[in-house]
């Protein structure tokens, strides 16, 4: 089926939404209009899925928006703090660094130190200390 142009008068082919020579937006008439609203009204089912659809999907999004939001907002803060206390916390952490440390090296001397005494004690050594 074929529609003329009404600004050149140029049959186009049906498919085409404008003018194949000038450009020209088709225009459709009542009676094309009616039809294509009486094939809507067939499957309003589909509309209302579609409808139905994206109010879900928008419901979502809003959702969405506001927890990332939210987890916006916790992030400035955390960044805020860390940069308020960035230097307390690398003091503590170099604390903490001298500690296990230490901590090793007392471990160590223990087990050493176990080792002499489990040493003597298989050895049989008497040991005296005079003060």
């Amino acid at each position: 089926m074929a529609w003329n142009c009404i600004n050149c008068e140029s049959a186009n082919d049906y498919q085409n939404v404008h003018c194949e020579v000038c450009g020209y937006e088709r225009y459709f008439s009542i009676r094309e209009v009616n039809a294509l609203l009486a094939e809507q009204a067939e499957e309003p089912s589909d509309v209302k899925k579609v409808q139905a659809s994206y109010k879900r999907v928008n419901t979502v999004n809003k959702k969405l928006r506001q927890d990332n939001k939210e987890l916006q907002d916790k992030i400035n803060d955390l960044q805020r703090f860390y940069d308020r206390y960035a230097h307390e916390v690398e003091r503590r952490e170099q604390g903490l660094r001298q500690l296990r440390a230490q901590n090793r090296r007392l471990g160590i001397g223990m087990v050493i130190g176990g080792l002499l005494v489990l040493l003597f004690m298989l050895a049989r050594v008497k040991v005296e200390f005079i003060f």
